[in-house]
């Protein structure tokens, strides 16, 4: 996919968003832990609010999102974001936090290109929320990999 505005890649984001929503109730109805199921359905709405989040951005600052972008370096963070299609909890674990990282990247370098200060500012807000999510994967991560030794 090429993107040349930053309309492009938050239209894809979108998408992204979408996605992510289904990767994490998938997800949670395979995990036996109450506590990280729970997590991972919270994850789900987050997502879903993601998703409305950045729909109302392009409907409402069509003007602010004509910046061109870096193609190449999109690409690689949309790449980090695509799930294999055999997992097991451990594998889907580390695809969570690929994909959490990469959006975190990728909304932190859209806040930098847009000038429109509400559109930065929910940019940013989604890069913090996604390095919040990413953590949580790292930790689980972690937790599964002790539990093997």
């Amino acid at each position: 996919m090429e993107f040349q505005t930053v309309r492009d890649v938050l239209s894809f984001a979108v998408s992204l968003e979408h996605l992510s929503q289904e990767f994490y109730q998938e997800l949670a109805e395979e995990v036996s832990d109450s506590g990280v199921r729970s997590f991972l359905f919270e994850m789900a709405q987050q997502e879903a609010l993601h998703e409305e989040q950045l729909r109302g951005l392009l409907e409402d600052s069509g003007a602010h999102l004509l910046g061109l972008v870096d193609s190449d370096e999109i690409q690689s963070y949309i790449q980090a974001m695509q799930v294999p299609d055999e997992l097991d909890y451990k594998k889907a674990v580390k695809v969570a936090y690929d994909k959490e990282n990469a959006s975190q990247m990728l909304y932190t370098i859209l806040s930098n290109m847009i000038q429109s200060d509400p559109v930065q500012q929910l940019l940013k807000a989604l890069a913090k929320q996604e390095k919040k999510h990413k953590e949580f994967f790292a930790k689980e991560y972690n937790r599964i990999r002790l539990s093997e030794n």
